[in-house]
C-alpha cells in the first residue's frame, strides 16, 4: 500500500466537504463518537488540520461527574500526519503530537519522533495489504515509548488502519498485564 501524503487524508477516511462520524467499541464496554467539526487549510506551513471531536460513553449514567468529551487535531504535513490531544479526561489515547502515518507507506517503514511531553517514540509500520473480507487497502503500526511501569519497559500502541474508514483498531497496554482494546463498529457520512 505505498502510497504518497497527498492520499494520506483518503487513508484516513477523511474527504474534503464530507462530515464523517466514527463510533468505535471495545474492552469492558468501552465505546466512543467522534465526528470532524471544521477543516482548516494554513498557508505557512502548507498544512490541513482536521479539528475532531467526540465524547467517551459514559457507563455510569452520569453519576461520574467526569468530563467524557475530547478534542483532537489530525495535522498533515509534508511529511507525515500527526495527532494532537487537545482535551481529553477519560480518552485512552496516550501519545499526544503523535505521528500516526508516515509516508511512504509501506510494510517495514520506520520513523521516530519526539510527542509533546518531550517522551521519545518510535513507530512502525508492521504489517500492510487488501482485506479479503472489504477489499479495502490497511496498514498496521505499532507505537512504543519508555514506561519503566510497563513489561519490558515501554508503553506500546498499536492503530490499523484501512483507506477510506481511518483508524480502524486500537490497542495498548494500560497496565503490566491489561491490554486495551477498540474497534471501529460504524461510520456515518453526510454532505
Amino acid at each position: 500500500m505505498p502510497t504518497s501524503l497527498g492520499r494520506l487524508p483518503g487513508i484516513l477516511g477523511l474527504q474534503s466537504g464530507e462530515d464523517v462520524k466514527w463510533t468505535y467499541f471495545g474492552f469492558a464496554e468501552y465505546g466512543h463518537e467522534m465526528s470532524i467539526d471544521r477543516i482548516t487549510n494554513t498557508k505557512s506551513p502548507r498544512n490541513v488540520v482536521y479539528e475532531i471531536s467526540g465524547a467517551v460513553f459514559d457507563m455510569s449514567d452520569g453519576e461520574s461527574g467526569r468530563d467524557f468529551g475530547f478534542g483532537l487535531e489530525y495535522i498533515f504535513t509534508q511529511e507525515d500526519v500527526r495527532e494532537r490531544i487537545l482535551h481529553k479526561d477519560v480518552f485512552p489515547h496516550r501519545i499526544d503530537g503523535l505521528v500516526m502515518l508516515k509516508a511512504p507507506v509501506k510494510e517495514g517503514q520506520k520513523w521516530s519522533f519526539k510527542a509533546e511531553d518531550g517522551s521519545e517514540v518510535d513507530a512502525r509500520i508492521t504489517r500492510t495489504g487488501i482485506d479479503l473480507d472489504d477489499d479495502l487497502a490497511y496498514c498496521e503500526v505499532e507505537y512504543t515509548t519508555p514506561d519503566a511501569s510497563m513489561p519490558d519497559g515501554l508503553y506500546r500502541e498499536t492503530r490499523a488502519f484501512k483507506k477510506g474508514l481511518g483508524v480502524v483498531a486500537f490497542k495498548s497496554t494500560i497496565l503490566p498485564e491489561v491490554e486495551f482494546s477498540y474497534s471501529l463498529a460504524s461510520t456515518s457520512r453526510s454532505r
